[in-house]
C-alpha cells in the first residue's frame, strides 16, 4: 500500500477528530431546582375561612429566589382569593410569628387555577427556611386546594 492510497483515510480521520474535539454550540440550560410539596394542605377550604397549616421546613438557598405554585379551584362562580402566608427562620429553630411573606392568588370561578408567586433572593436573604403557616379562603364559597408546591434554585 502506498502513501497516496492512505491520504484519503488520513484526511477523513483528521476531520472526524477535529469535529469530535470541537466544542458544541451552546444550548439553553434550565438551572436545577429542588421542588417540595408543602405538607398538611387541607383539601377543602370552607367559605371565608382560614386554616392553620404549619408545614415542614423548606430550606432556601442564599442568592436564590423561591417560587410558590398552588393548584386550586373555586366551588362556584363567586370571586375571592386564596391567600398563603409563610413564616421564616434564620436558624431553623426560631420562627417568626408575624407571617412576613404571603402570596394572594385569585380564584377563577369553578376553573382549576395553577398559579405562581415568586419571592426574590433579596426577600429571602439571611433566611434558612420558610414554612407555610396559614391558608385563607376569602371567597363566599368553598374551594378545593389540590396542592401547594415550592421550587427553589440549587
Amino acid at each position: 500500500m502506498d502513501c497516496g492510497s492512505l491520504l484519503p483515510l488520513f484526511l477523513i480521520m483528521a476531520a472526524a477528530t477535529f469535529l469530535l474535539a470541537s466544542p458544541s454550540p451552546a444550548h439553553a440550560q434550565i438551572a436545577p431546582t429542588t421542588t417540595v410539596a408543602f405538607s398538611s394542605v387541607p383539601g377543602a377550604m370552607p367559605a371565608s375561612s382560614t386554616s392553620n397549616v404549619i408545614s415542614a421546613l423548606m430550606t432556601v438557598r442564599q442568592g436564590k429566589g423561591l417560587a410558590i405554585l398552588p393548584y386550586y379551584k373555586g366551588g362556584d362562580v363567586g370571586a375571592g382569593n386564596l391567600i398563603l402566608r409563610f413564616d421564616v427562620t434564620a436558624d431553623g429553630t426560631n420562627w417568626t410569628t408575624t407571617k412576613p411573606l404571603s402570596c394572594t392568588n385569585a380564584l377563577n370561578g369553578t376553573n382549576v387555577v395553577r398559579d405562581c408567586s415568586q419571592f426574590t433572593a433579596a426577600q429571602l436573604n439571611g433566611l434558612q427556611g420558610i414554612r407555610m403557616q396559614t391558608i385563607e379562603n376569602t371567597a363566599t364559597n368553598a374551594i378545593t386546594v389540590t396542592n401547594v408546591v415550592a421550587s427553589v434554585g440549587n
